[in-house]
């Protein structure tokens, strides 16, 4: 697999079918237009975020209770602005 190597637009353009044949093979391109980064071409079968634990490990998040309803508490909040 090839590091990240930064392309512009008007490369990407003129050699559209060269880039993705080297996506494919597993190298990323960073793409630029005008000199700013605007779009990142990976490969599909690489994930772009790696889950830190499996699926069945997540635990479950607590309800939590509230002394006041919500619209109180916005209403609460409101009055200290005025």
């Amino acid at each position: 697999m090839s590091g990240i190597e930064v392309i512009p637009q008007r490369q990407l353009r003129n050699d559209i079918s060269g880039v993705l044949r080297r996506v494919a093979g597993g190298s990323t391109y960073i793409i630029t237009v005008s000199g700013k980064q605007v779009a990142t071409l990976t490969p599909v079968d690489q994930p772009r975020y790696q889950r830190r634990r499996p699926l069945g490990e997540l635990r479950r998040v607590k309800r939590v209770h509230l002394a006041q309803t919500t619209s109180a508490i916005l209403d609460e909040l409101r009055e200290e602005r005025i």
